[in-house]
């Protein structure tokens, strides 16, 4: 991990080092007690004579909650310490997860974890914010970045290590485990940060300082949607991003059944391959990308008074427009070439193209959606970005199985890659120009 600070004191770099790396293991936690359910669901299932709508109905509830929290929560931290927020999320999903296992019906086990996303909603923004807050501007991409690798991290771990505890020692003493472990970690946020409980929200920094801003537009908050095209072309980016991970994620299952190349078996042998590679690069290409926004960003504040980008947004967008190139050209692939090959190695590189070109641009986009607007509404800016992420995922879900049911596989993904050369045109025509929008952000 590079230094966080440019200080002489390394007890403060060292301080802030540590500070990044509880970030991190809270958002670890945070994972695995939001994944540790589902695989569980068999046995729920046998045990209750759950129907697998019934499954769909628990999860939903918890999406449903994450989706409204995560967009609140960016607001919140306008006005409240992220570190109480971080710490409040884990306690709430620990405390509901502990709730679990004394149901015996499927409206108890929602309306728990319907509670349970409230607490998820919040680890996105108030881990970002900290983030940011420990790091200096040319160091942010690589910090956040190797928080983000936690979705990774504990998405692979879960499934086995709760597969495990249920075998041994049953379902319910699995999401105690789950339940108490994540209880036990919001305690030791609450007192790890407690030396940060006077971290300044956005509102009190807009309150008590009164430094000239020459460069800064200020707005209102309906300002930002009209007379603020970055946050739509920000919004539109991350939309896309979350649309093109998820089909990819969730359905390559059900597109390789469609191949004739192999029997049903080795399909679902190759998507399974597919799937893991594409989720391990995804680890890969986040760290390498926070590495190259943070490159790219020094070169930035070096040149800021002279011939260099003078615009955030120029700096971020460069990289997304060659990120959502490489990642249009690996779905171009992904379509045409996959469905005839029989080299497995194809399948593996197409999947390490994907998921380390989607992977950099979740962390390009989501960086530069806390680097523009006024510092007052960043929050809401966040969180409105956030949204769009949840909005493409939410678009890869039934909306993309119908346009499949029409026009196949094969067109729908056509569709998505169609609609990712849509995006780079238009960040292209806006990146032309060295400020298209003028001073948005304080350097």
């Amino acid at each position: 991990m590079v230094k966080i600070l440019n200080t002489k004191n390394d007890n403060y770099q060292q301080s802030n080092r540590w500070k990044i790396l509880g970030i991190f293991f809270g958002y670890v936690i945070y994972v695995y007690n939001k994944k540790s359910l589902i695989p569980l669901f068999t046995e729920l299932i046998s045990e209750f004579g759950f129907s697998e709508q019934d499954a769909g109905f628990i999860t939903s509830a918890q999406q449903v909650s994450i989706s409204v929290v995560t967009f609140l929560g960016g607001i919140l931290t306008d006005y409240l310490p992220s570190t109480f927020l971080f710490s409040v999320g884990l306690l709430i999903t620990g405390i509901t997860t502990l709730f679990f296992p004394s149901g015996t019906n499927v409206y108890y086990f929602a309306t728990i974890w319907l509670i349970n996303g409230i607490g998820h909603g919040l680890e996105l923004p108030t881990a970002i914010w900290l983030t940011k807050h420990f790091s200096t501007k040319d160091t942010f991409a690589t910090n956040w970045s190797f928080v983000m690798t936690a979705v990774n991290i504990a998405g692979i771990i879960t499934p086995t290590w709760s597969i495990f505890l249920s075998s041994n020692f049953g379902w319910k003493m699995a999401l105690y485990i789950s339940g108490t472990l994540t209880f036990a970690t919001g305690l030791v946020m609450l007192i790890y940060f407690r030396e940060e409980s006077n971290l300044k929200t956005n509102h009190q920094k807009e309150n008590e300082e009164t430094i000239k801003k020459t460069t800064e537009t200020k707005m209102g908050v309906w300002d930002l949607f009209i007379f603020f095209p970055p946050i739509w072309i920000v919004m539109i980016n991350r939309f896309v991003v979350g649309l093109y991970r998820l089909s990819v994620h969730d359905w390559s299952q059900l597109f390789f059944a469609s191949f004739h190349q192999y029997n049903d078996h080795n399909n679902q042998y190759l998507a399974s391959i597919f799937i893991t590679v594409f989720e391990s690069s995804s680890i890969f290409g986040k760290l390498l990308f926070g590495k190259i926004n943070d490159y790219f960003m020094r070169k930035k504040l070096t040149l800021v008074n002279n011939r260099g980008p003078s615009s955030t947004l120029v700096v971020r967008l460069s990289i997304a427009i060659g990120l959502h190139l490489i990642s249009a050209f690996a779905l171009f692939l992904y379509c045409n070439l996959l469905s005839t090959t029989k080299n497995i190695s194809i399948f593996v590189l197409v999947a390490v193209i994907a998921g380390i070109s989607s992977a950099g641009n979740v962390i390009t986009l989501s960086i530069l959606s806390t680097e523009i607007g006024d510092e007052k509404y960043q929050g809401l800016i966040t969180s409105l970005c956030n949204l769009a992420t949840k909005l493409g995922a939410l678009c890869s879900g039934y909306p993309f199985t119908l346009i499949a049911f029409l026009i196949g596989w094969h067109g729908a993904y056509t569709f998505v890659m169609i609609i990712i050369i849509l995006t780079l045109t238009l960040d292209m025509y806006l990146d032309q120009d060295e400020n298209p929008f003028g001073e948005i952000e304080q350097i």
